[in-house]
């Protein structure tokens, strides 16, 4: 697995590409060192079109979770995540649902980078 990522000043989205397996140990390593960098705050496009995942349901429950104790005050950016796996798309909408009920960060799922950037250019940033 491999999780990059850099931020765009001028759109004021952070940009993270995602490839191979990622799995729940990846993903709450990726959250960390957001959080480190104090990335968390910004919107973010996830290109996970790249990526699959082993990701159980129970394991999308617990990094929502997580999320919620990383949000202080509410300062998490919204989240466009793109992916074509079918897997991952669905554990990806799940996430997003859950995030919801648990007034986590707005996530959106996608299958195209283009639509993402669409959605997250109108989704508010929390700076």
């Amino acid at each position: 697995m491999a999780i990059t990522f850099s931020y765009d000043p001028a759109l004021k989205i952070l940009f993270t590409k995602a490839e191979g397996l990622l799995s729940l140990a990846d993903l709450l390593s990726n959250l960390d060192n957001e959080r480190y960098r104090e990335a968390l705050k910004y919107r973010e496009l996830v290109d996970a079109s790249a990526a699959w995942t082993n990701v159980t349901p129970g394991e999308a429950r617990r990094l929502v979770l997580r999320l919620r104790t990383m949000m202080p005050n509410g300062l998490l950016g919204p989240k466009a995540v793109v992916t074509n796996d079918r897997y991952f798309y669905g554990i990806a909408r799940m996430f997003s649902i859950l995030s919801d009920l648990e007034e986590g960060p707005r996530i959106g799922i996608f299958q195209t980078v283009d639509e993402a950037l669409e959605w997250l250019e109108r989704e508010a940033p929390v700076l």
